[in-house]
């Protein structure tokens, strides 16, 4: 028995279901994968959004209780008569003593590094500081606009030009009642050290993360200016400037106005997720931010137990197809050997017919052609053996013979079968 042409190799169509087969298990492998990503993503974006509302909160406290801190400088009247009259009696001791008195108590009952009295021009008349009495360009600038203003302004942070240490500064005007308008006596400026900590708090992270970060971030002209404490760099306390063009840095787009979940590069050009919020009646914003390497870092684990999975899956969609197509190829052979045992077994019952049979036997196709003859049959029609193999009844019959052959056909399609002595020429 021999197989078909083409036959052992797999079906086209067992093929293309096994190709669909795997290209599903595919996608879904690529589905879930990405899920995982998504998951992962939104985990982190929740948590940034957390980080960034619950450091907002810590500097709008902070900043209402500074606030609060100037506002008491500004209303307590008495020390602001003294330093007029002080502006007018420089040479007295008495009140020289008793102002520096009251810078002490307001630098150590609000931990300020530094307490500074200017005049009206601007010059340093009298501190108290723990570091330095000198003031730079910038900050002798911004007295004089919070003195044109009349209200309290705070500064940005800022690195000192005569030490250079990250602080921001708040500038209070002493103004006094002179009939019916207020008239500046001179203006304090309290020093905030940014080493305090209420900014290593701000700051700080509060998971262990290799990668994530604080920066607090505001617009100057046309730069974005940055403020953290970095573990990224050696230097602990950083401000950098950047381009508010940068289109992907988040703190440019902080600076730009943008608000909420963001993906971006950051200033060491490293790919992160970052989450931005505005800090209100502060020109800062907080923005939280962390590697997405880190964040990802987990999901590169599932690849690879998805890629298994996947695989092996596809493995046994190939092995069931496989299994599948062994099991069709053993019914067709065991088909057909069960053909090849009638064919055998007729074949011998043939042998046997033609070898005793005293008859005529004729093996005819379905056109009535003769395709086995017995013995009997080529000494009695006188024709060869050979020359009976494919010859039609047709012509060993006598024309006027009943029935017709086509009627004959059609009682032996009837009956499955028919017994007639057919005469001979």
């Amino acid at each position: 028995m021999e197989a078909e042409p083409g036959r052992d190799r797999l079906p086209w169509h067992l093929t293309l279901v096994f190709i669909v087969l795997a290209i599903g298990i595919g996608i879904s492998g690529y589905v879930l994968y990405e899920n995982q990503k998504t998951a992962f993503k939104k985990h982190e974006y929740n948590d940034l959004a957390s980080i960034t509302n619950f450091k907002v909160d810590a500097i709008v406290n902070w900043h209402k209780e500074r606030l609060g801190d100037a506002q008491v400088v500004q209303q307590n009247i008495p020390a602001i008569r003294r330093v007029r009259q002080f502006t007018q009696e420089p040479g007295s001791h008495e009140l020289k003593k008793e102002i520096l008195s009251w810078l002490k108590s307001v630098k150590e009952s609000y931990r300020y590094g530094g307490v500074f009295l200017l005049d009206t021009q601007g010059n340093v008349r009298l501190y108290w500081s723990d570091e330095t009495s000198a003031i730079g360009n910038d900050t002798t600038a911004l007295a004089k606009e919070a003195l044109d203003k009349g209200k309290i302004v705070f500064s940005d942070f800022r690195r000192g030009q005569v030490k250079q240490i990250i602080r921001l500064d708040i500038f209070v005007p002493l103004l006094i009642q002179d009939g019916r308008k207020k008239v500046p006596v001179g203006i304090v400026i309290l020093r905030i050290d940014t080493r305090q900590p209420i900014f290593s708090h701000i700051l700080s992270w509060p998971t262990t993360s290799p990668s994530a970060e604080v920066v607090i971030a505001f617009r100057e002209r046309d730069e974005v200016v940055l403020f953290t404490s970095s573990r990224q760099k050696e230097d602990k306390d950083l401000l950098m400037r950047f381009p508010i063009s940068k289109k992907q840095l988040p703190a440019a787009m902080a600076a730009r106005g943008e608000e909420g979940l963001v993906e971006g590069i950051d200033y060491r050009g490293v790919p992160v997720l970052a989450a931005i919020k505005l800090v209100p009646n502060t020109p800062w914003c907080i923005i939280a931010k962390i590697d997405k390497e880190e964040v990802y870092a987990p999901t590169r684990e599932r690849f690879w137990s998805i890629l298994i999975l996947v695989s092996a899956l596809i493995v046994t969609a190939g092995t069931v197809t496989g299994l599948f197509w062994r099991n069709q190829r053993a019914r067709f052979y065991r088909k057909q050997y069960e053909m090849k045992l009638e064919r055998d077994a007729l074949t011998k019952h043939y042998e046997y017919l033609t070898r005793y049979a005293n008859d005529i036997i004729l093996m005819l196709d379905g056109g009535w052609n003769i395709v086995e003859a017995n013995e009997r049959a080529v000494q009695v029609y006188g024709y060869t053996r050979d020359e009976l193999l494919g010859m039609n009844l047709q012509k060993i019959r006598y024309p006027e013979a009943s029935p017709n052959l086509e009627e004959l056909v059609a009682v032996v399609n009837k009956k499955n079968g028919f017994v007639s002595d057919l005469p001979t020429t």
